[in-house]
């Protein structure tokens, strides 16, 4: 995973070159990523806690899906591939609702005792769906899931914003809870 390799854009957004992942996140070049907001069908938000084992923000509520776009990959295809690695599901493109584009943030992460520094310059895509699982967990990167409701993710945003990544914070801001839930 720390060496996957990541297409690096400029400042216009087209390809730059490609670097391994840990290059990336130490030098903090520009990436590309996609998230996945999933819903149920009762407009529940599903939250992917993340493992454990993870050196960033372990056990942390996570947005459902965000995957690094792999060199050439369109931005509904990076969605796809990590639905389906991160929790199990396939979903065709004509599923994808596309909520945002090319959200682009810089979050600067200090080292901590299980990595170096990461600065972690993103264009993100954002995406909505629907489907009520069931989920297959990839361990290595989700413990577990859970379901929200609008008022009581608003309620986490304002009194426990700790239980959440950063990421997840960032997206919720940009996008608008109150857009997100109505979509």
């Amino acid at each position: 995973m720390n060496d996957e390799p990541i297409q690096i854009i400029n400042a216009c957004g087209s390809v730059a070159g490609i670097c391994p992942r840990h290059v990336v996140h130490r030098r903090g070049l520009r990436h590309r990523s996609s998230n996945v907001f999933v819903f149920s069908t009762d407009n529940a938000l599903l939250l992917q806690q993340r493992s454990a084992s993870k050196s960033v923000y372990p056990n942390r509520w996570d947005l459902s899906v965000a995957e690094h776009a792999r060199p050439f990959e369109a931005p509904v295809e990076t969605a796809q591939r990590g639905l389906l690695e991160e929790i199990g599901v396939k979903l065709g493109t004509d599923s994808f609702a596309q909520v945002q584009r090319g959200f682009e943030a810089t979050l600067v992460l200090p080292a901590g005792a299980a990595r170096d520094a990461i600065i972690d310059r993103e264009v993100t895509t954002s995406f909505r769906c629907t489907h009520d699982g069931p989920f297959v967990l990839d361990p290595e990167e989700v413990s577990s899931t859970r379901w929200v409701e609008h008022v009581e993710l608003e309620e986490i945003v304002r009194t426990e914003p700790k239980q959440l990544t950063p990421w997840l914070l960032q997206r919720l801001r940009s996008v608008g809870l109150g857009t997100l839930f109505r979509a």
